[in-house]
């Protein structure tokens, strides 16, 4: 549509309501610097385009605006419908408040990939003023094979996120797409698909610079899911979500031995990562906030009591921090020993 290549790519926006970052995700589409094929989609998950006539791309000839025209669909049921929108092979997903970076695709040998390679982005925080807050983990080589990435990903390795990575459709179609996970508001739907494609990948091909810019704001929040007495129930669903999938099953299982020491090494992390939110400056979280999802963790949550006892130390150490290259770094190796 834009360039001519080989390599065909759609770039889909999913989005509920126009934001004022929805522009900025879009016009950052326009400056990939790759001579490629490339169709840009926005799609409104709602009955109509109410709101988005604001944009200044709306009636712009390189962008397709698609819409559902009924009610708002469930995000996994969305995101399917967007890509079924598509028309190019490969397939990556912008949220509608981030920006790619110049650099996107720079470092990929179009002729070496198969449907089966992924590409995947390192990416920076910013702010709602785009400023730079600072850099997600991510890992020290450019190139992995299967059984490298997903080492990574149990370990927390990859910074998992909705626009990760770009796939191919027939990848998406062989792990059977998005699926439903957990609570009503669809949580561990984007990182179920991630370990899917890990754990049916043939080599995940990393960029070497920062290519992608995600955006932390106010009105982000820790989900209620985690201060739900039904946590467990949750865990379970999602448990058996990325078990279904025989090739992620098989290695998952090899290392955890059970299912169940998979649930609990999922539960145990997103304490960690949770708590490590309402401690995050950008989100404004009170005291209280705090109090609640934390006595939720110690009354409801499936884990053994000695590790609820350990979390207590956890939770007074964390205003102890020490930050170095903007990295937390204080009792990391106690905590990735657990």
């Amino acid at each position: 549509m834009l360039t001519t290549e080989s390599f065909s790519l759609s770039i889909i926006i999913p989005t509920v309501r126009y934001s004022k970052y929805l522009d900025q995700a879009i016009e950052s589409c326009f400056k990939i610097e790759r001579n490629l094929d490339l169709e840009i989609i926005v799609s409104v998950n709602n009955q109509s385009f109410d709101g988005y006539e604001n944009s200044k791309y709306f009636n712009h000839s390189d962008v397709l605006w698609r819409c559902i025209k009924s009610n708002t669909q469930p995000m996994e049921k969305s995101w399917e419908l967007a890509i079924g929108y598509s028309s190019n092979d490969w397939i990556f997903l912008l949220s509608d408040d981030d920006v790619i970076g110049s650099g996107f695709l720079n470092d990929i040998d179009f002729d070496k990939l198969t449907e089966s390679s992924l590409y995947l982005t390192r990416s920076q925080i910013i702010d709602e003023n785009n400023i730079i807050k600072g850099s997600c983990f991510s890992p020290s080589k450019n190139f992995y094979q299967k059984g490298e990435i997903l080492e990574l990903f149990f370990n927390h390795k990859i910074q998992d996120h909705l626009s990760l990575m770009v796939f191919h459709k027939n990848l998406y179609k062989k792990i059977k797409g998005f699926n439903f996970a957990g609570y009503p508001t669809g949580l561990y739907i984007d990182t179920i698909f991630h370990g899917k494609a890990f754990a049916n990948c043939d080599q995940v091909i990393i960029a070497k610079d920062i290519v992608f810019y995600r955006r932390e704001s106010s009105i982000q929040q820790s989900s209620k899911f985690y201060s739900d007495s039904r946590v467990n129930e949750f865990f379970e669903i999602i448990t058996k979500a990325f078990l279904k999938d025989l090739e992620f099953r098989k290695i998952a299982l090899s290392k955890f031995k059970s299912g169940n020491k998979f649930k609990h090494y999922l539960i145990k992390h997103r304490f960690f990562v949770e708590w490590g939110k309402l401690h995050n400056p950008v989100y404004k979280k009170r005291i209280s906030d705090k109090l609640i999802f934390y006595r939720q963790f110690l009354f409801y949550w499936d884990v053994k009591i000695i590790f609820k006892i350990i979390s207590i130390f956890y939770v007074f150490l964390y205003p102890l921090r020490v930050v170095f290259s903007n990295k937390v770094i204080i009792i990391k190796d106690f905590r990735d020993n657990l």
